[in-house]
């Protein structure tokens, strides 16, 4: 309920929609992480070192963004190592 709110109408509806068309298929390469607060929602996709977007991934990222949803990729990078001594 509280991500429903923090999306609002329109942007839930088109999300909906889009599982909709092929459920099986869609349910897949939803973002990794669902942030929300008091008034807005964010969807993060995470990656890391040599990872990339598949195309279900970019479709998702895609359409919640044009339904005027907050996204974003979140690139993450392997520790530097510290030499010994």
């Amino acid at each position: 309920r509280l991500v429903a709110c923090g999306m609002g109408p329109e942007p839930l509806a088109a999300v909906f929609r889009f599982l909709a068309q092929d459920y099986r298929y869609w349910s897949g390469g939803l973002p990794d992480l669902t942030l929300w607060r008091e008034g807005g929602a964010k969807f993060s996709e995470v990656k890391g070192p040599g990872d990339s977007l598949s195309t279900k991934q970019w479709y998702w990222l895609g359409t919640l963004k044009k339904a005027g949803v907050d996204t974003e990729l979140c690139a993450v990078q392997a520790p530097k190592l510290l030499p010994k001594g």
